[in-house]
């Protein structure tokens, strides 16, 4: 049975309006990888935004499992995807994904 993994972000932080920063969150998520790694660990992701989280993307499933990455974390300072990002969502998916 496929999982559903809700990814709620919020704005980055700096940005003069709140649609200008969750569009540029938006961004640092796509471009970090995130999203495919979910689905290539057999997830079905549920994107949503919450203005009150300023700066973080939290990824949670239904049975209590949580964990929050820091804009900052998503992409190495060249802007690429971020190797230690990629080992908490293996550690999540395995734990909360494909072993239950």
């Amino acid at each position: 049975m496929v999982k559903t993994v809700t990814v709620t972000y919020g704005p980055e932080p700096g940005h003069s309006s709140t649609e200008s920063g969750l569009k540029h969150a938006k961004d640092k998520i796509d471009a970090s990888s995130m999203l495919k790694w979910l689905e290539e660990g057999g997830a079905s992701v549920d994107l949503k935004t919450d203005k009150t989280l300023k700066g973080k993307v939290t990824l949670y499933i239904t049975d209590g499992a949580l964990i929050e990455i820091t804009h900052q974390e998503l992409l190495q300072t060249d802007q690429s995807p971020n190797p230690q990002v990629k080992e908490k969502i293996d550690e999540f998916l395995y734990n909360y994904v494909s072993n239950q």
